[in-house]
């Protein structure tokens, strides 16, 4: 019986994903990949005794972990350029700082739009 709970849940995941629109791709490279790169991040951690520059200990690893970074934080950037940029816009007409800051604030939600 427990069988079909779980073909029931992810039955039901799978169908949230698939109206979501979430691509399929990338859950398959997490799930595969995943348990290989906690295991690697874990024997690396216990080597460094804790330390995170072991994630830049030479050219190759650094450029490497930098490039995620940034691929990791770039929607973070390029929304901050948005805000900063509806609110330059609302300043330069005239317009008064909040309703800048509303104009900006009216970008944050990019989670929910459907």
């Amino acid at each position: 019986m427990l069988d079909v709970w779980f073909m029931m849940g992810f039955g039901i995941i799978g169908y949230v994903f698939k109206k979501l629109d979430y691509p399929l791709a990338p859950l398959v490279l997490a799930v595969v990949l995943g348990d290989r790169a906690e295991d690697s991040f874990r024997q690396s951690m216990l080597l460094s005794q804790g330390s995170l520059t072991i994630l830049w200990s030479n050219w190759l690893v650094g450029s490497i972990t930098s490039l995620a970074l940034l691929l990791l934080l770039w929607p973070f950037f390029g929304r901050g350029m948005q805000i900063l940029k509806g609110m330059a816009m609302g300043l330069g007409h005239g317009g008064h700082p909040r309703t800048a800051l509303r104009r900006g604030a009216q970008i944050l939600p990019f989670c929910f739009q459907a």
